[in-house]
């Protein structure tokens, strides 16, 4: 197995960490250094998607990349380009961006305001999904923490889906009723070929 120190992370990455922030000037940085902290024996990489915070969430970003500029780059967004559901502003147009520019086969998502805590996450992630070629995307457990760090809830997946329709594996129309989202958003690895194209209606939506 390739030893992840040297691995040379400006390289065409394995996978595409989209981090989508608005406001996170409090967590941002430990949202970053976890990704940092990956243990993955594949070259990644980090695209910070900003919608022009103006809470120091863009400053934090942009030392984050001066340190480390061979792993993150970091799209700077406006806020005139913020897509509106039902009157509100939403991410999506965020996410749309930052997900266009990625390069990997794989695709991980967390916000800003979440953070991982197992430095294997993507290696495990990613070694599933080669060896289930008939998945598009996983997900993992996640707990709700406040702002320090007090579990609020432990296990968020199992809290929200009802015992009978926990599986291992669910396909598109299970996704639709049986599972609707009801996990972490930083849980989500998926492959980068499923997302592309994405129809003009989904602009208008949120991004569940």
């Amino acid at each position: 197995m390739t030893d992840p120190a040297n691995i040379d992370h400006r390289s065409m990455p394995l996978v595409s960490i989209c981090v989508i922030t608005y406001r996170h000037a409090k967590y941002i940085a430990q949202c970053i250094e976890a990704m940092l902290a990956q243990r993955a024996p594949f070259p990644f990489e980090i695209i910070i998607g900003d919608d022009d915070s103006d809470d120091g969430t863009r400053e934090i970003c942009q030392a984050l990349v001066a340190a480390h500029p061979e792993r993150i780059r970091l799209l700077l967004h406006s806020r005139k380009d913020v897509t509106y559901v039902d009157g509100r502003p939403r991410g999506t147009h965020n996410f749309v961006a930052t997900l266009a520019v990625a390069r990997g086969e794989f695709v991980a998502i967390c916000e800003g305001d979440d953070y991982w805590t197992d430095p294997d996450k993507l290696a495990m992630q990613v070694n599933y999904l080669r060896a289930n070629e008939d998945c598009v995307g996983c997900f993992h457990e996640a707990s709700i923490v406040d702002a320090v760090g007090t579990e609020l809830q432990p296990e968020l997946y199992k809290a929200h889906v009802e015992p009978s329709n926990r599986q291992e594996k669910y396909d598109r129309g299970e996704c639709l009723i049986k599972l609707m989202s009801r996990y972490a958003t930083c849980s989500l690895m998926f492959r980068r070929v499923a997302c592309q194209n994405l129809p003009a209606w989904y602009l208008s939506r949120s991004n569940d």
